[in-house]
């Protein structure tokens, strides 16, 4: 460890809730890229403990927070996008019944 824990809050870690909510978005919307962002992301969570800036359950706390997140943004993008079809298609009905008028 390269330094000590600070005696403020750090509860989760903040780097860590970003940095897997990005990663998770990331992740679903090209499968791909989970080979090289995945270890990316828990390089950067082992390197917040061992420089000392967080405990490991702040870091863990931190991608579950994250991978929420990122996961309620998926949610809401889909519910979002069925909705818009939704508007979409009826808003092509009631043209095509003004146009019959």
């Amino acid at each position: 460890m390269l330094g000590g824990c600070s005696s403020s809050f750090s509860m989760p870690s903040n780097h860590a809730a970003n940095t897997f909510c990005a990663i998770t978005v990331i992740c679903f919307l090209y499968p791909k890229a989970t080979i090289l962002l995945l270890p990316a992301g828990l390089v950067l969570a082992i390197s917040r403990v061992y420089m000392g800036v967080h405990y490991p359950s702040d870091v863990f706390a931190g991608m579950m927070v994250g991978i929420v997140c990122g996961s309620a943004a998926l949610y809401l993008k889909g519910s979002i996008e069925k909705r818009w079809q939704v508007l979409k298609v009826e808003v092509k009905v009631n043209k095509k019944n003004i146009d019959k008028e």
